[in-house]
């Protein structure tokens, strides 16, 4: 995860240092029709920029799995030394539903990445973003309330 944050930062500076006003960016500026309807285009992404944003989420991936898995793991083993009993089998139950969630909510966060790296302009990243804050925010709501469920029932 590391690695994608390190790789998202200098993706941001990249873009900020390519983003300066061109002839073409300034064209971008331009209001345009789009089906009767005045679109303001802020600035166009440009596209080995937004190949790089790609090719560094599709190396994150691995990463990611790699760290979840041993993560995993390392709870499994946890979880197996601790003495059999109801309380153990209700944690167990929690953690796994919990770890289920991580995974979830990871994978949705790469997955909004590699749209957003595909997004041509500004107005696209901000669609894209708004769209998936709505999206997570109700996950959020549901998982919460499971999660709220698996520990009503354990205690």
């Amino acid at each position: 995860m590391r690695v994608f944050l390190r790789s998202a930062r200098k993706l941001l500076f990249a873009f900020l240092k390519h983003s300066k006003p061109t002839l073409s960016g300034q064209a971008a500026l331009l209001s345009h029709r789009n089906g009767g309807s005045m679109v303001r285009t802020l600035f166009a992404f440009p596209y080995d920029l937004r190949m790089l944003a790609g090719s560094n989420i599709d190396q994150a991936r691995p990463g990611y799995t790699q760290v979840m898995d041993a993560a995993t793991q390392a709870m499994n083993i946890w979880l197996d030394v601790l003495p059999r009993s109801e309380v153990t089998s209700r944690f167990k139950a929690v953690h796994q539903q919990a770890m289920g969630y991580a995974k979830q909510n990871v994978e949705a966060a790469l997955t909004v990445a590699a749209e957003l790296a595909k997004a041509e302009n500004l107005q696209d990243v901000l669609a894209k973003q708004n769209r998936y804050t709505q999206m997570q925010m109700h996950n959020y709501d549901l998982q919460a309330q499971e999660l709220g469920r698996l520990m009503v029932r354990g205690a």
